[in-house]
């Protein structure tokens, strides 16, 4: 599978989302939903 984004920046968002799952207690999904809404992800409930 091949995903373009434009403009180019989104991968800041897996750079801040990967160092919140590498923590050994595991994510604070909280924390990835914040980092989420400031890249303009947003999930349904």
């Amino acid at each position: 599978m091949l995903i373009t984004t434009a403009p180019s920046g989104f991968e800041a968002f897996f750079t801040r989302c990967a160092a919140e799952f590498a923590n050994p207690a595991g994510p604070d999904m909280q924390r990835i939903m914040e980092i989420s809404a400031e890249h303009g992800i947003h999930f349904a409930p």
